[in-house]
């Protein structure tokens, strides 16, 4: 739980300053899947925010790569869409039905399919039954919540 408060802390320190993690130089394009991390850049950003929440730079620094990972994958996720039509869900599953709960589930799939479909396709690579499933989409408030049962 402190891992994620401190990645929402420095997200929000991050949009303060206009900072994208995932555009140089914070991350080089053209090397091996065509995204490294700007070492130098990162390790300097990490300086300068670990005094800002009095923690050690490791810390911070293990943070901000995990946030830029993060934006560079949904980055590459979105290029995928746009080229191809398929979307890749991240699936928040229920802390019993995760082997590692630091491991995140994605399912690659088209959106123009039911959300049965989903379901049913993510109990046949998961190899587990899904009862209930609750979608989350990035809309206004009560507006983002599709139950299936």
């Amino acid at each position: 739980m402190a891992e994620q408060n401190l990645e929402a802390k420095l997200k929000n320190l991050l949009k303060q300053e206009k900072i994208q993690l995932w555009n140089p130089p914070y991350t080089e394009q053209g090397q091996q899947q065509g995204q490294q991390p700007g070492q130098q850049h990162m390790q300097e950003l990490a300086e300068r925010y670990a005094p800002l929440l009095r923690l050690p730079v490791s810390e911070v620094g293990g943070a901000l790569e995990s946030i830029r990972a993060q934006a560079v994958k949904r980055g590459r996720g979105n290029q995928t869409f746009r080229e191809t039509s398929v979307a890749t869900l991240e699936l928040l599953l229920p802390r019993d039905a995760k082997k590692d709960p630091k491991v995140r589930t994605y399912l690659e799939t088209r959106l123009d399919v039911s959300a049965q479909q989903v379901v049913d396709r993510y109990s046949i690579t998961s190899q587990a039954e899904c009862v209930v499933v609750q979608m989350l989409l990035n809309k206004p408030p009560n507006e983002n919540r599709v139950f299936l049962n």
